[in-house]
């Protein structure tokens, strides 16, 4: 399966933070089999390219608090752009 990670890596409030969850999960995914590769949201050309290259499987955000509305508004570009996101998450 080929796994692709949407972070806010450059964002203001990234700058000096490792998202560790990511590379948890990516490193997880890797020593299962699976292909993995990361995206930064700063541009949404670039995310579209990223997934017309890498033709993922599984789309995934690691979203922090202050940042859901701009991970609702991705996801819903995403939707757009002719791929079917589902989001999930814990309350």
């Amino acid at each position: 399966m080929k796994v692709l990670f949407i972070n806010d890596l450059l964002g203001k409030g990234a700058i000096g933070r490792v998202p560790l969850g990511v590379l948890y999960l990516s490193a997880a995914l890797k020593y299962s089999g699976h292909t993995v590769d990361l995206v930064d949201t700063k541009r949404f050309s670039g995310i579209t390219r990223k997934i017309d290259d890498f033709c993922p499987d599984v789309i995934l955000f690691s979203v922090r608090t202050t940042y859901q509305d701009m991970y609702i508004e991705l996801n819903r570009k995403i939707n757009h752009y002719g791929l079917k996101v589902h989001s999930m998450g814990c309350d």
